[in-house]
């Protein structure tokens, strides 16, 4: 698996993080506690995991020539990682929290954007061969560290879809069953009703 793909997807789950806290109400706080554990776990690990390899491997490839935008991805991690701990010791749900929270998502954001469009693009200065072990080592990396290698988010929508259509076709074929077998007893009844009639007369 490309190094690149693996961050990309750790990026994608955490901007759904994001997105569900966002999408929760006034009266979810324990949700959103939940929620922000996982925000919290998934940022720590992904820092750990760039900065022991990533970063290292990419100014190992361009030397002197990138080493600025290497300083700013660092920088970033050390503001998130402050902010996390400044989250960590207030309430989830809280007004105060939330508004810190969206400061964090800001400067994730941000920092991912940046990291797929400029940093992705530095590891093309990476020997082919390099590139291909370092993503086999941060693959191996996680999951020494017991962490997950999220699957892409567009395999997981079409997972998704293909087992809501399934749903859907079975939901479909019983409701067609249900509802012929349904205007066969009603038929059924009115022939017998008719028989009846005619029977008496």
């Amino acid at each position: 698996m490309k190094p690149t793909e693996i961050l990309k997807r750790d990026h994608d789950v955490v901007r759904a993080l994001f997105k569900r806290y966002e999408d929760l109400g006034d009266n979810s706080s324990a949700a959103k506690k939940e929620t922000y554990q996982k925000v919290e776990r998934e940022l720590s690990a992904h820092a750990q995991l760039e900065e022991a390899l990533f970063y290292p491997a990419l100014k190992g490839a361009t030397g002197e020539t990138q080493e600025t935008p290497l300083r700013e991805a660092f920088e970033e991690h050390r503001l998130v990682k402050q902010l996390l701990r400044e989250l960590s010791e207030m309430t989830p749900g809280e007004a105060s929290f939330d508004a810190k929270f969206k400061v964090l998502r800001e400067n994730v954001e941000h920092h991912a954007e940046e990291e797929e469009r400029e940093l992705f693009a530095m590891t093309s200065e990476m020997d082919p061969s390099d590139f291909r072990e370092l993503g086999r080592t941060m693959a191996a990396y996680k999951r020494r560290q017991g962490l997950r290698i999220h699957p892409r988010r567009d395999r997981l929508k079409n997972a998704l879809e293909r087992v809501k259509t399934t749903v859907s076709r079975t939901v479909n074929r019983v409701r067609h069953r249900v509802e012929a077998e349904a205007r066969a007893v009603a038929n059924l009844r009115g022939s017998r009703r008719a028989s009846r009639r005619k029977s008496r007369s």
